[in-house]
């Protein structure tokens, strides 16, 4: 987690002029991370002399405001874009399951099928293992060690066992 404030130089041998850095000296949470930076980026900013309607001198300019606003703007997209990755990546994971382990000798095709509150893939043919060692162990005997390969390959399939854990409400559950 860092932000870095870009030089205003014509000198491009500088890359920047100041960072925010997770470095030991502070407690590296978000909520922190959003306070240092506000008060890094309107440190130098001028507090023009302001009163508000209760009489009171205003303790930011809409500088500051529009800085606090850009910034949790900024950082909303970053979680959005964050949770939208480790759902296609998700996804991906359970295509890939389902493709290496799929039995292709069979009729049926593997489908997929989107419900209210989840995606859910099937594909054809029977366990290779059984449904405890499915679910209890890091045991896995793919199917289609071609397909894995491939799909290892390209990087989207790793041998670390069962693909399992987080699906099916961690039942198993017949077709």
């Amino acid at each position: 987690m860092s932000i870095i404030v870009k030089n205003g130089s014509s000198d491009p041998s500088i890359l920047w002029t100041d960072r925010l850095r997770v470095e030991g000296t502070w407690c590296a949470n978000l909520f922190q991370f959003i306070l240092r930076s506000i008060q890094r980026l309107s440190q130098d900013l001028k507090l023009p002399f302001q009163l508000g309607t209760d009489l009171f001198r205003r303790g930011e300019s809409g500088v500051h405001e529009a800085i606090r606003e850009a910034l949790v703007i900024a950082l909303v997209i970053a979680l959005v874009t964050a949770l939208v990755i480790a759902l296609v990546t998700a996804l991906v994971i359970a295509l890939v399951n389902a493709l290496i382990h799929a039995d292709y000798q069979v009729m049926e095709a593997l489908s997929s099928r989107n419900t209210q509150t989840v995606p859910e893939f099937s594909n054809p043919g029977s366990l290779l293992i059984s449904l405890e060692q499915l679910f209890r162990s890091n045991v896995s005997e793919c199917r289609n060690k071609s397909l894995q390969t491939m799909f290892m390959m390209i990087g989207t399939a790793e041998k670390a066992g069962p693909g399992t854990v987080g699906t099916a409400d961690d039942k198993p559950h017949s077709r």
